[in-house]
């Protein structure tokens, strides 16, 4: 099977279409997602429709927590929580359902998907270092975890003599070793490339390719704006930071 991962969309309908176009040309047969489906864009409701008609395994997201009412957001900065806000009001009654009733955790083929750790999904940390994700390690069970909320491909694979980083282009999942796996953001790339980030994993080949495309960035600015969401949710989109 062919499997197409998608995280951190942030209601950015122009990027997750154009990811979307490319998967489904490659006959990508499930969906996994590792939350956070709205924030910061001005198309919340056009996103959760997609990853619903998807039947998309699908984990909570900070920003979907908030924006279901789950939690408040006082660790949000005032950007954030300017965009979470107006998300509230927009999103239509059967798609702040859909965000209420995401689990925490789920599980596929072995592989658990949480947003940002194991350790504690609910505190919302992230895991950008080696150090951090060794700490993560022993807190799932199974091969892989596939988590988001970085917004950076990250890619760390622990074995009987400790763990190594990555190269997040192509990982192959080899048998003995256990993996932590972020393919980065749809919707708003932090890591200098404004491409929209994606995976595909082939459980066959047993390889996970980290993949970027192109897509409408200036029509994504334009609704942000027209929105009235701050400028520089915006503009960080050109320089994807």
């Amino acid at each position: 099977m062919r499997f197409g991962i998608i995280s951190d969309i942030h209601s950015n309908w122009e990027a997750l279409s154009a990811v979307l176009e490319v998967l489904e040309k490659e006959k990508v047969d499930r969906y996994l997602c590792p939350g956070d489906l709205v924030g910061y864009g001005a198309d919340p409701n056009r996103c959760v429709e997609a990853v619903r008609r998807l039947s998309c395994l699908t984990a909570l997201g900070n920003h979907d927590s908030v924006a279901a009412g789950r939690e408040e957001p006082p660790y949000f900065n005032l950007h954030a929580r300017k965009a979470i806000e107006w998300t509230r009001e927009a999103l239509e009654g059967e798609n702040r359902e859909y965000l209420k009733e995401l689990p925490m955790k789920r599980i596929e083929g072995g592989w658990l998907l949480v947003h940002a750790t194991p350790s504690e999904p609910e505190a919302w940390h992230y895991v950008l270092s080696e150090e951090r994700g060794a700490r993560e390690f022993p807190h799932f069970n199974g091969a892989v975890c596939l988590f988001g909320h970085t917004h950076y491909p990250y890619a760390q694979r622990m074995g009987s003599l400790g763990s190594v980083l990555l190269d997040s282009q192509k990982v192959l999942l080899e048998p003995g070793f256990r993996y932590l796996l972020n393919v980065g953001s749809v919707g708003q790339p932090r890591d200098g490339d404004p491409r929209a980030a994606y995976g595909v994993y082939d459980s066959e080949a047993m390889t996970l390719e980290f993949r970027r495309v192109e897509y409408d960035i200036a029509t994504t600015q334009k609704k942000i704006l027209d929105a009235g969401l701050p400028r520089i949710l915006a503009e960080r989109l050109s320089k994807g930071s």
